[in-house]
This record gives C-alpha cells, sequence and structure tokens, in this order.
C-alpha cells in the first residue's frame, strides 16, 4: 500500500463522497451529472484511497442538493446513514464495548473519513458531546458548511441508535445558523432530543449513563483487530508512526506481571513524563487511557493461553481482587470473564 501524504484540509474521503453520490441518485439525481461535478469516473469511484479536495467536495455537494432540490439533503444523508459509511472506523465502531468508546474513536481517527468536518469529544458534569467544526476557518460556502455538519450530526444520532442497546438518543442538540426556516425538519429526525437553534457550537450531547450503554454488535476481538488497523491506516496517511502507538506497543512488549511505568517509559525513549503527556494529548491519549488498553489486550492474550484462571489473571494485570478484574472486564466487553472464556473455549471446539 502506498504511503499517502500528509491530509489536507477539507479531504473528503470516498466512502463518504460515494455516499452523497448512492442517496442522491436513489433520490432521483443523474448520476452523470454528479459525475461530472466531482471530476469522478468509474475508476475513481471504486479506488478506497481516492479522495476529494475542498472544491471539489463543494462542487459535489452543490449537485446533490441542486439535482435532488433538497435544501435539507445533508440532513436526511445522514438519517439513512450506517457505519459501514465510515469505512474501517466503521468497523471499529461497531465491535465497541460501548457508545463512549465508539464516540472517542470517531474523534481519534478522524482524518481516516476526511477532515472536512472536525469531530472532538466534550465533556461536562453530567454529559459528554460530540463538537462539529469546520477544520478550515477560511472555507466560504454557507450551504455546504450546513450540508455537512447536518449530515454528520443527523448520521451520529441515527447509527447510535442503531447500534446502541435501547436505541438510545441524545439528550441534547445544539444547532448554529441554519440557512433555512424548516425548523420543524430538524425537530422530525432528532425526535425526542431538546433541540436547540441559533447557538455558538454545533454539538450532539448524550447522557454518561447512555454513552455507557453497550453496542449490539461488540466484539472484543474484531475491535482490536481493527483498532490496529485503524492505526496502521492512520500512520500510513500521516507518514510517520503516532506516539501513542510506540507507547502501546511497549507497553505490551515490557509487561511482565506488570506494567511500565510513565517515568520508566520516558528513561527508555530518553524524554520526560511532561514530553510524554503533552504528546499523548496531542494526539487525543492520556496514558492512563493506554494502560487501560494494554491491559484489556493482555487479558485477552492470557486468556486465551488457557494457563491462567480468572483470578490469577486479575491479580497478574495488577487488579486489587477478582471483582474488580470483572468489573473492568464487563466495561470491555458487555461479558464477564468467564462468559467470554467459554464463549472462546466453544468456538476453539467448535
Amino acid at each position: 500500500m502506498p504511503v499517502l501524504s500528509k491530509p489536507m484540509k477539507g479531504r473528503t474521503s470516498m466512502s463518504l463522497a460515494r455516499n452523497i453520490i448512492y442517496y442522491a441518485t436513489a433520490r432521483g439525481a443523474k448520476l452523470d451529472y454528479l459525475l461530472e461535478a466531482a471530476n469522478l469516473n468509474e475508476a475513481s469511484m471504486n479506488d478506497p484511497q481516492f479522495e476529494l479536495d475542498m472544491e471539489t467536495s463543494s462542487r459535489l455537494w452543490h449537485a446533490a442538493v441542486l439535482e435532488t432540490r433538497d435544501t435539507l439533503f445533508g440532513l436526511h444523508l445522514g438519517e439513512q446513514s450506517n457505519p459501514a459509511v465510515l469505512g474501517v472506523v466503521g468497523h471499529l465502531f461497531q465491535s465497541c464495548p460501548n457508545l463512549l468508546e465508539g464516540m472517542m474513536n470517531l474523534q481519534r481517527f478522524n482524518d481516516l473519513f476526511g477532515s472536512l468536518v472536525q469531530l472532538k469529544v466534550i465533556e461536562s458534569d453530567e454529559m459528554f458531546g460530540l463538537h462539529f467544526f469546520i477544520n478550515d476557518t477560511s472555507y466560504q460556502h454557507q450551504m455546504v458548511r450546513r450540508q455537512a455538519k447536518d449530515a454528520w450530526m443527523s448520521g451520529i444520532a441515527s447509527i447510535f441508535s442503531k447500534m446502541g442497546a435501547g436505541q438510545p438518543r441524545p439528550a441534547r442538540v445544539c444547532i448554529s445558523r441554519l440557512i433555512t426556516a424548516q425548523t420543524s425538519e430538524y425537530l422530525r429526525v432528532f425526535s425526542g432530543c431538546d433541540v436547540r437553534f441559533d447557538q455558538e457550537e454545533d454539538i450532539i450531547w448524550y447522557t454518561k449513563t447512555t454513552l455507557a450503554l453497550p453496542l449490539i454488535s461488540s466484539n472484543p476481538d474484531m475491535y482490536a483487530y481493527f483498532m490496529r488497523m485503524a492505526n496502521d491506516q492512520l500512520e500510513a496517511i500521516s507518514g510517520t508512526r503516532s506516539f501513542a502507538r510506540t507507547i502501546q506497543d511497549m507497553l505490551l512488549d515490557h509487561y511482565n506481571q506488570g506494567f511500565p511505568g510513565i517515568d520508566q517509559l520516558a528513561d527508555q525513549l530518553h524524554t520526560t513524563t511532561r514530553t510524554m503527556q503533552r504528546k499523548l494529548k496531542a494526539e487525543g491519549f492520556t496514558f492512563s487511557q493506554l494502560i487501560e488498553q494494554a491491559k484489556q489486550e493482555m487479558a485477552f492474550r492470557l486468556m486465551k493461553s488457557r494457563k491462567y484462571n480468572i483470578s490469577e489473571v486479575a491479580y497478574m494485570l495488577g487488579f486489587s481482587e477478582p471483582g474488580s478484574f470483572t468489573r473492568s472486564f464487563r466495561k470491555w466487553t458487555g461479558l464477564s470473564p468467564r462468559a467470554y472464556f467459554n464463549s472462546q473455549f466453544r468456538s476453539t471446539a467448535a
């Protein structure tokens, strides 16, 4: 796979572009007209590494709105979205243990599905929010700005509702300046939510209780697999190996009845703990998050080896007692360690 250059502002991935095109044609748009507007052909449509720059993406959005005669095209596009639109990040999301982890990964791997709209997780006392904003402040296409944000906001609400247990809905939806007076359609799409118009920022808020709910399709083995794949793709795009990935590998490589501390790793890297923390923060991580992920990965490895019982695994990972390990394991997978162990035994026996 060729190494891609560092992502430019305003990129749109081919998977998102195809989503716009396929939905628009289903609503009556002419395929040839859309392809011409985006300067695409059959070969580029089938190339997963092909990306649209900001101006080309704008022409596609304009063409889709014009051809479908739908001034709320983005809102309706997002409403029918599913995780597959996000490629490997969508598969990673589906296998997450809960919605909060899924939300964090959307921010973490934002550049894998485009950079026109940026996603940032924010926190209040009782809720987490996903903030949607345009990466390039010089971008003046107001209609496209609104369409792209609407597609993301309604898309996330739709995906979370489909994937989370009990069809969870946002607690609050904050929408900034609109380009239409059709507020009733926003109220329909975000029905059951506290929808607030004319806000400073575009944010979808979920309660922390809601985000702790397990995903219907949670799968710890697939989660680990797609996490590695997403990290590899992100490194290919940036052209460099992420600092967080380096630390994660060091934690696993140096595991010996426990994980090395941040001071020990800093010494090995000939740097300071403060510098390490600053670099991790720039990539959206904390050292405690990486320790948690390393514990999860090592728990799977130790249990699959069949050399240790659950109590032994708990103590080997630094838990004070098996109950604490069980609670953490349920948070990671939605299953108890024993249920996960039994499922692995059945799959191996089969």
